[in-house]
């Protein structure tokens, strides 16, 4: 959504909106007032723009630049400033951004992998489960083939759910043990670990749909997502149908009428059998076939 029209969209304009837009709508509106309140004096400026906005009879606009002189820019540096903004807001940080339990999950599964080298030199890459051919390396060939998984795990320490990074400590020390060969009952931790991640994951699971039951149960009015979607259905019932009368659209309601006929219903006058079928008009447009 562009700056000017986040300033100029008025209530009738907002409610004509459909699903998609208006969630663009809000997204850029919440982050025009992030964008706002981190300005110099930004939250001095917005608390005496909230105070007269109430009383204010002007253009809202026009207020809003009265308080933050950041916006009375040129129309080309407007939308540099807001790009910037949106570019700042919008982005993933990959160090401080926490995930979620599926996804540190997944980014787990990726990070657990093994680095085999071949006698032709070709890296393949094994799950952790493959730990046992590591046996016969020397102790820097398995420190080698452990490395890609250890950094993987520290990355991932930063940004998984919290309650993972126990499990991320554990599998660093078994990967240590690995590079050691020290690796008596590295078998029963690891399906330690996988049980304990089964087990987190199927709470998670189970969470969200207790919150999903919870919110369905005591939802007193509808959320309003299908709005869009039912005003959709009933202006294109109440719309006028274009009936089109080519050759190729009449062939089509016909092949359309015998494929949907119920079974054992009666044949509408003119219906053809299936083994009767209309034959094609003759003012097709040829096809333009490749040779063969």
């Amino acid at each position: 959504v562009k700056l000017e029209d986040l300033l100029e969209i008025d209530e009738r304009e907002y409610s004509n909106l459909d699903g998609a837009s208006r969630a663009a709508f809000r997204v850029s509106c919440g982050a025009l007032t992030m964008a706002l309140l981190e300005q110099p004096q930004g939250r001095d400026g917005f608390r005496a723009f909230l105070t007269e906005a109430a009383a204010f009879e002007g253009e809202m606009p026009t207020l809003l630049r009265r308080h933050f002189p950041e916006l009375n820019l040129s129309e080309t540096s407007l939308a540099k400033w807001w790009a910037l903004q949106l570019a700042n807001k919008g982005g993933l940080n990959p160090l401080t951004d926490i995930l979620g339990i599926a996804d540190t999950e997944t980014s787990l599964a990726g990070a657990l992998r093994l680095h085999f080298r071949t006698p032709e030199g070709i890296i393949q890459e094994k799950d952790l489960a493959a730990w046992p051919e590591l046996a016969d390396l020397t102790e820097q060939e398995r420190a080698l083939a452990a490395r890609p998984a250890e950094e993987a795990l520290v990355r991932l320490s930063y940004r998984c759910f919290p309650s993972y990074r126990p499990l991320l400590s554990e599998y660093q020390l078994v990967l240590a043990d690995i590079v050691k060969g020290e690796t008596k009952d590295v078998e029963q931790r690891l399906a330690g670990l996988a049980e304990t991640r089964t087990t987190m994951a199927a709470k998670a699971e189970r969470a969200r749909d207790y919150l999903d039951w919870f919110e369905i149960t005591t939802a007193r009015t509808t959320s309003g997502a299908f709005d869009d979607y039912l005003r959709l259905k009933e202006h294109l019932k109440s719309s006028p149908r274009r009936t089109r009368k080519d050759s190729l659209s009449k062939y089509l309601d016909r092949m359309d009428a015998i494929f949907d006929r119920g079974l054992g219903a009666e044949q509408p006058a003119g219906m053809f059998g299936f083994g009767d079928l209309p034959p094609l008009p003759d003012d097709l447009p040829p096809l333009d076939l490749p040779p063969p």
